[in-house]
């Protein structure tokens, strides 16, 4: 990069711009500007498109859809509405601008979707003659929402029109410029996205261990075994509680017999000194010729037997005519010993035995410490609804102590941030700094650093969440309580178990890589934006 003393500037309309820079309109910039209502009036676009909830063909692109980072609930429109919506389809990437209402001004680009889009109300949408992604850049630049600033009308409800929005002026590089400037700036946003993706990616990662261990009783089996054999079999992680639990640990010189059920619907008997790692062997096509053709789908008996050759004789017998039949027997009367670990009934259903049922305030605790934010530096940081993404633990937006003059709750690191207005929106996220946050959001800690991961998965939970907002209270403006969500009944092994530290290790280390990577776009999009106006303006220079 080079700095201004190295450039020479002119004057313009628009202010010092380096001399190889024109100034144009929009409307010679443009090659495309259009909006939902070019396509007809409101009487025969009322008539001819229909909105739905449901998947249909096409997608409506609405700025609300950009705030919940196009991550479903979508409004959709049939096959008719889209082919009648034809000049506002749009293909992924182009530059959408919302221009009614207070959100008015807000510049992003159509996403990248496996479905037909077209543009929804209240944006409009435009293509450049030149690079649009440097114009992107310009219109979300503090020159380009002062552009879009000053042709807006109307207090009440804000907007602008396609007219003035062509009217506007905007400082034009050089072709090659324009790409230097744009792909500068985009290489900081891919890196950005990103580190976006490594974190939902840690989400699902932590929402799947959740539902598999806490929800269906998968977790590994292995964990009853010693941490020798844990350590030596790795590859037997995957095995659960309620298909595989029961079944021996590895001993020295004991051996087992064992039966398994193929999906040809024919039994396999072998023997062992260890049934899970031959069973892994036989789904993994390295236990035997037969099974490497017909897969297993479950272990129907095993027996433990005192030594290998008294395992061999049983192997042998079980193999013969009078062994099938006597199998044939047991299975009818339920009395062969199946791989499964022991469920109990319980008010939730069946459980695994030895488990409780608690409440979400056994095992956290809603924190209350009011303060006043002209108490606190004016660098301090204030978390309000609107800086949450929903559907994302991820934190990266924040206003400051200095915006707000009313009471809010004070949180640190770490501490999970709830919002409990429309909680289906789904504003939870891990803290990544300390700060303020309003009232309207919960700060929530766990009573034992090993409660952290079923506390914060609870909590991103999509049933939490729907059950919740069900209860919560208030037609236009619903809100949610502690004391309605600190009811909610889960299911928990012991608090000295070896799952829930395992799993509690697992969530502190995705809890701190969400915090690291949330930390990191944060100082991302800081030097994005003090580069950008300096780009924008030709003050700063890309070579």
């Amino acid at each position: 990069m080079s700095n201004k003393s190295q450039t020479k500037y002119k004057q313009t309309e628009i202010g010092n711009i380096p001399e190889d820079w024109k100034v144009e309109t929009m409307a010679q910039i443009c090659s495309v500007v259009t909006d939902y209502v070019a396509n007809g009036s409101f009487a025969s676009l009322k008539f001819h498109v229909r909105y739905n909830d449901i998947p249909d063909h096409a997608v409506l692109i609405r700025l609300a859809d950009y705030n919940k980072n196009f991550q479903g609930n979508f409004v959709y429109v049939n096959k008719e509405g889209y082919e009648y919506l034809k000049k506002s389809k749009l293909t992924g990437g182009e530059i959408i601008i919302s221009n009614v209402g207070e959100y008015s001004g807000t510049v992003y680009r159509a996403p990248q979707l496996n479905y037909p889009m077209t543009l929804g109300p209240n944006s409009i949408t435009l293509k450049t003659k030149y690079d649009d992604t440097f114009f992107y850049y310009w219109l979300k630049s503090i020159y380009g929402q002062q552009a879009l600033n000053d042709i807006k009308s109307g207090s009440a409800v804000p907007k602008f029109n396609k007219t003035d929005f062509k009217k506007i002026l905007a400082p034009c590089p050089p072709m090659q410029q324009q790409k230097q400037i744009a792909g500068f700036l985009s290489s900081l946003d891919d890196r950005i996205e990103l580190n976006k993706k490594m974190n939902t990616a840690l989400e699902e990662i932590g929402k799947a261990l959740f539902n598999r261990w806490f929800v269906d009783f998968e977790f590994p089996c292995l964990l009853a075994y010693g941490e020798r054999t844990q350590a030596a079999h790795l590859e037997l992680m995957c095995y659960g509680y309620k298909s595989f639990g029961g079944l021996p640990a590895p001993e020295s010189d004991k051996y087992f017999v064992y039966v398994l059920e193929l999906e040809n619907g024919y039994r396999y008997i072998g023997m062992t000194d260890f049934i899970l790692k031959r069973y892994h062997e036989h789904v993994t096509g390295t236990g035997a010729k037969y099974t490497l053709q017909y897969k297993p789908v479950k272990i129907i008996h095993w027996e433990g037997l005192s030594n290998k050759q008294e395992a061999a004789a049983r192997e042998k017998w079980l193999k013969t005519g009078f062994g099938r039949k006597w199998l044939d027997r047991e299975e009818i009367a339920g009395r062969l010993r199946q791989a499964g670990g022991e469920m109990v009934e319980s008010e939730l259903g069946e459980i695994p035995k030895g488990w409780e049922i608690k409440k979400l305030c056994d095992i956290s605790e809603n924190i209350r410490i009011k303060i006043k934010p002209r108490a606190v530096s004016s660098e301090s940081k204030y978390i309000g609804l609107e800086h949450f993404t929903g559907g994302s633990l991820s934190l990266e937006n924040y206003g400051f102590s200095t915006e707000v003059s009313s009471d809010k709750w004070s949180f640190s690191i770490g501490d999970i941030l709830f919002g409990k207005l429309r909680p289906y929106f789904k504003n939870v996220a891990v803290a990544p700094f300390e700060g303020i946050c309003s009232t309207d959001i919960l700060v929530i800690k766990p009573k034992d650093e090993k409660y952290l991961g079923p506390m914060l998965f609870t909590l991103f939970d999509d049933k939490f969440i729907s059950q919740i907002s069900n209860a919560s209270t208030g037609t236009k403006m619903p809100r949610t309580s502690w004391n309605q969500m600190s009811e909610y009944k889960i299911v928990l092994s012991n608090i000295d178990s070896v799952l829930l530290k395992y799993y509690s290790e697992l969530t502190l280390n995705i809890s701190r890589q969400i915090v690291l990577l949330a930390k990191l776009n944060i100082n991302l999009s800081k030097v994005r934006n003090v580069l950008l106006p300096r780009l924008m303006s030709g003050k700063l220079r890309v070579n």
